[in-house]
């Protein structure tokens, strides 16, 4: 009987809850007892759709994970930096900035001895042997008795490890993972974001299975990670199922009361900008030079042309003093779209928008999923981590994304897209149903993960 079995869903952020909302909803119908722990729950986030959901379902609860302590994490939070270093020091198509962006996660000790030329233990660190060390180190540290007893109080038929942030490896997830395969419950390690597997660290503890979105995430877990093939279930990405319950009808401001609420004008063309998380820095230079060309054009029709911003939360600093006539910050301070009012206000801005510009962030598959154009301009300054970035080729591979060669030819794109000439249309289509939803555009992937975790449970 579903109502007699219980699933443990370990998440390290509050935010993350939102990714997994359609799963939970699906295991509560279905009759499931659902805990779900945080390690940082964060209520303001939560408090809307969190609280409605604990109210409707009364088989959903949650706690606290446990973040380890006392010496074991001493020397973990010692080896698995180092782990997730070597890892790029050794790949060879991955550009330098993965390698040089971990250096701040090392221990400090070892920071000196990589900064160096004249003293340098890279050389020692990309060893075999050096891997060789390091994992045994991981395989020998006992679990975090706390998690140990925690798992054996609820006592789950299956654990759901959500990824964590696995550049500082200070996330519970792989203790996690660790306990349930020392208690033998049957568990599953899910990726929830486009980039994990092939910019960040190792898989540092193997899980019995782990839920990746697509077949180029299955790839990189087993040719580059090590992990079993036949451990990987191929689901997609359920942070995104949202996107699928929104028709042409739900927009929830016409749009002239979307324009005159943002201060826009109606009759002119609008793009919207997809601000990133903070990987290109301050990319205000990059809007201004975006903006700088349509002003400079010598078509009128281009000169008008209006820009709404969503700045990324993440990265909001860059805009807190920035303005400028014709650009329009919607919200001001960015925001994700999970909460109800932040993902209809994204969607607003798409439905509104002609198309949408980016350096590169994971927002362009929120508007491929909208079936908006996209368009990129390649730039010089962010050539590792825009054009030679992993999880951005496959936009590129995919031709999903309009890729100006320079700011004139971002002008003919603009010009060509107002004009209603999209030659994208299809290859949206099919990179959706390839990427977002291998399993089914009508199915949402918060079922698939749940059938996934019914098979797991057998």
């Amino acid at each position: 009987m579903k109502e007699n079995r219980k699933i443990l869903i370990v998440i390290e952020e509050g935010p993350q809850f939102f990714y997994y909302k359609t799963l939970i909803k699906t295991l509560c119908e279905r009759g499931y007892q659902v805990k779900i722990l945080f390690a940082k729950r964060e209520e303001g986030i939560l408090e809307e759709l969190g609280n409605e959901y604990l109210k409707k379902y009364p088989n959903l609860s949650w706690g606290k994970s446990f973040y380890r302590r006392g010496f074991s994490k001493l020397i973990l939070h010692n080896t698995r930096p180092v782990l997730n270093y070597r890892r790029f020091l050794v790949l060879k198509d991955r550009p330098t900035f993965y390698a040089e962006r971990l250096k701040k996660f090392l221990p400090p000790w070892l920071k000196p001895l990589v900064r160096f030329k004249f003293l340098n233990v890279n050389p020692l660190i990309r060893t075999k042997l050096a891997e060789k060390l390091l994992r045994s180190i991981e395989a020998k540290t006992k679990v975090d008795e706390r998690i140990i007893a925690q798992l054996k109080e609820y006592n789950p038929d299956a654990v759901l490890i959500a990824a964590g942030n696995n550049l500082g490896t200070t996330s519970p997830d792989y203790d996690y993972v660790k306990a349930a395969k020392q208690l033998k419950i049957k568990h599953a390690f899910s990726v929830f974001s486009w980039d994990y597997l092939e910019t960040k660290g190792v898989i540092h503890v193997e899980p019995e299975q782990m839920f990746v979105w697509n077949e180029a995430q299955k790839n990189e877990a087993v040719n580059f990670l090590g992990v079993s093939e036949n451990k990987i279930s191929i689901l997609g990405a359920p942070q995104f199922d949202d996107w699928f319950q929104y028709t042409i009808e739900s927009a929830s401001k016409s749009r002239e009361s979307f324009c005159a609420y943002w201060g826009l004008n109606s009759e002119k063309p609008i793009i919207a900008y997809l601000a990133s998380a903070g990987i290109f820095g301050d990319e205000t230079w990059f809007l201004d030079k975006v903006k700088d060309s349509l002003e400079d054009s010598n078509d009128e029709f281009l000169k008008e042309i209006q820009i709404i911003v969503r700045p990324h939360p993440k990265n909001n600093r860059i805009f807190k003093y920035y303005k400028r006539k014709g650009i329009i910050l919607a919200p001001r301070h960015g925001a994700l779209p999970i909460a109800r009012d932040a993902m209809q206000l994204f969607y607003d801005t798409l439905y509104h928008a002609s198309l949408v510009i980016s350096i590169g962030t994971s927002g362009f598959l929120d508007a491929i999923i909208a079936d908006k154009p996209c368009v990129t301009v390649l730039a010089d300054e962010y050539h590792d981590i825009q054009k030679e970035a992993p999880h951005f080729k496959h936009l590129l591979r995919n031709e999903v994304v309009a890729v100006a060669k320079d700011f004139d030819n971002l002008l003919y794109i603009i010009k060509e897209i107002l004009n209603g000439k999209d030659d994208y249309e299809s290859r949206r289509d099919n990179f959706v149903k390839a990427f977002i939803r291998p399993k089914g555009l009508n199915i949402s992937v918060g079922e698939t993960i749940s059938e996934a975790l019914d098979d797991l449970m057998q």
